[in-house]
């Protein structure tokens, strides 16, 4: 089952569920008004209703992070594996409440960082493995501004730098803004277990889309430019890889940023009965625990903003990939 039809959930997840020859989406779960534009499954406004007409081997869980805690207690405590897109919660209080809930009823919960999937990331991964980086510059840049943007996207680039380096032991940030719950810019710097050295970049009001990753040391710079291309560079070498299908020229965004090998691994695992091994609960617990200690040294609000207006404004926000 499917609960959330906003954005991410159009462009990403339903795309790659509906590809699955293997998976039989059983419900949609949304307003009246959304379901009317998806009538391929069938189609509850209320999920207590919808848990009680069907019995899903897995739950997809692509709703605002604020509504990730309740909706995946009910999921949980009914056995369901679930799976949650980014952030696992709105704050890591709620995230650590999910956690916890798993491990008691041993319920696979898989959250949606879907870059470590992504080929180019993994090709870039590999390629520091034998030759260690030593520093790494991690930047995502966006038109346009809204609601903890950096929770709720620049998180991608902290799960980056966990899975390039490992954890971290030392946070400084800074941040700029009118409003703290809108901000513009934020740039970190984090030192790792291991010596190791990221900067994280997020803006929110440039002229174009970008995601870039460079990673430098012992002697090679390994880049990748989201969402399909990395380079190596060497001694007086330069390898670039292109990764769309050279039979049609062009990529999917479901395969070249990780959604596809990224639900089929949470499948699999679902099927096998057993835990999924990348990106778990407790990992992506990890991921907001650094993200919270990033947005307090900013001077960044690590909780909703508690206003009818924020409430109405969340309410209506679409996720963001």
């Amino acid at each position: 089952m499917v609960i959330g039809l906003g954005t991410i959930a159009r462009i990403a997840h339903l795309p790659t569920l509906r590809d699955l020859d293997d998976v039989d989406i059983v419900g949609l779960c949304d307003t009246s008004e959304v379901l009317a534009r998806h009538r391929f499954a069938p189609g509850f406004d209320d999920l207590e209703m919808m848990l009680g007409k069907v019995e899903p081997d897995a739950a997809f869980v692509l709703t605002p992070a604020g509504t990730h805690d309740d909706i995946a207690e009910k999921l949980i405590t009914r056995k369901v594996a679930t799976f949650c897109e980014k952030p696992l919660a709105s704050t890591v209080e709620q995230a650590r409440g999910i956690v916890q809930l798993a491990e008691l009823n041993q319920v696979p919960v898989m959250v949606g960082f879907n870059r470590r999937f992504a080929p180019a990331y993994l090709k870039a991964r590999t390629a520091i493995t034998t030759t260690p980086a030593t520093i790494g510059i991690l930047q995502k840049t966006r038109r346009d501004r809204y609601y903890r943007a950096s929770l709720d996207n620049l998180i991608h680039m902290v799960d980056l730098a966990r899975f390039f380096f490992g954890e971290c032991t030392h946070v400084t940030a800074e941040a700029s803004f009118d409003d703290p719950y809108w901000e513009e810019n934020l740039a970190a710097t984090l030192r790792f277990d291991s010596g190791q050295i990221a900067t994280i970049i997020g803006n929110r009001s440039c002229g174009i889309w970008t995601e870039r990753v460079d990673l430098h040391g012992n002697g090679q710079t390994v880049t990748v430019n989201a969402p399909g291309e990395i380079r190596i560079a060497a001694g007086d070498t330069e390898r670039v890889e292109q990764l769309a299908p050279a039979a049609s020229g062009f990529d999917r965004p479901i395969d070249t940023l990780g959604f596809t090998a990224q639900t089929r691994h949470f499948l699999d695992s679902v099927h096998a009965g057993h835990d999924v091994t990348h990106n778990n609960a407790r990992s992506g617990l990890a991921t907001q625990e650094l993200m919270d200690r990033i947005l307090m040294a900013a001077g960044l609000p690590i909780h909703d903003q508690p206003s009818d207006e924020q409430r109405r404004t969340r309410g209506s926000r679409t996720q963001d990939r």
